[in-house]
């Protein structure tokens, strides 16, 4: 007479019919959810207690962050600071028609010019902006618009790619800005390089 073997596993409708899961159930080398849920002293290894588990998430989320806020300062444009303590850096002022004048801090090392605007009215309906004029003399390309409120502030401007461009060009354009320049240039800023 046979002896029946001890299972441990819940018998189910399926297996009476003869399916083929039941062998594969009693394949031991497979881990059981049972197998895997044991005691806090299981192997000898105590549990990491769920708060130092938050923790260590949260380090390694603080270091991620960090670690993309240098990258993107690496990858990022120039400041201000970095012109005014460059080496190179030249200095003017130049005055605004209309009124005012534009404080100019070059430096062709660090490939970039930063504009402050002093006593400029930002024009109701109008916009400021910059052209960089190229040394061989093709037409002017745009840096982009000055926001009214960085002009009445008096907030700096940084300008990158400045090192091929034989002057700096302000032109008072419509909101948006312009495909080319309007003229005449409201200032014109000469360069190192020209």
């Amino acid at each position: 007479m046979d002896t029946p073997q001890p299972s441990d596993r819940l018998a189910s409708p399926a297996d009476s019919e003869g399916n083929d899961y039941a062998a594969a159930d009693e394949d031991h080398s497979v881990l059981h959810a049972d197998q895997l849920t044991g005691g806090p002293e299981e192997n000898g290894r105590r549990q990491m207690p769920a708060v130092t588990k938050w923790l260590l998430l949260a380090l390694a989320a603080i270091v991620v962050i960090i670690g993309a806020i240098a990258v993107a300062g690496a990858l990022g444009g120039t400041s201000d600071q970095d012109v005014a303590d460059a080496p190179d850096v030249v200095t003017s002022q130049q005055d605004v028609e209309g009124g005012g004048t534009v404080d100019a801090s070059i430096s062709l090392g660090k490939n970039a010019a930063v504009l402050t605007f002093n006593d400029v009215a930002a024009s109701e309906g109008r916009t400021y902006q910059v052209w960089r004029v190229p040394l061989d003399g093709s037409a002017p390309v745009s840096a982009g618009t000055i926001d009214a409120a960085d002009i009445s502030a008096g907030n700096p401007v940084v300008i990158d790619g400045i090192s091929t461009t034989r002057e700096l060009a302000i032109s008072v354009e419509a909101p948006g800005g312009a495909e080319s320049p309007s003229l005449p240039f409201a200032v014109i800023i000469p360069t190192p390089a020209g």
